[in-house]
Parts: C-alpha cells; structure tokens; sequence
C-alpha cells in the first residue's frame, strides 16, 4: 500500500477567516478581485513573494496557507 500526499492552497478559508472579502483582499495586496479569484481556485500559480505578501497582509505562516492530504492507495 502506497500513500498519495496532495498540497491544496487555503487561500479563501484564510481570507474569511480573517474576515476579508475577495475586494479586500485585492486591495491590501495591490492585485485585482479577479486575480484574487484565480489563486483560490487554483486556477493561478503563485509566486514565494506572492506567498510573503499574503502571510503579512493576513497576518499568518506558509504553513497556514497550505494543507497536506494524505489518502491511501492499494
């Protein structure tokens, strides 16, 4: 039995946690509502700056943004 680990991207759970809309978001980090859009749904890569100015704006770790999945396969 092997296992699969995949890497998903919380920007959007983060965000409203902090309670920010996309809108906010957009503003603080200088971006567009659109650009904002495509990082949560991973429709965008992102950049290790990109990453640093999300963490500061929302005031969190790497390791906030990111959770590991790990699923078992036969």
């Amino acid at each position: 039995m092997r296992e699969d680990i995949k890497m998903y991207f919380r920007l959007k759970d983060v965000r409203e946690s902090r309670g920010l809309s996309q809108n906010d978001l957009a503003r603080l980090c200088d971006l567009t509502v659109n650009t904002i859009s495509n990082y949560e749904r991973g429709k965008k890569q992102y950049s290790h700056e990109l990453i640093e100015k999300f963490c500061k704006v929302l005031n969190c770790t790497p390791a906030d943004l990111f959770v590991l999945e790990t699923t078992s396969v036969a």
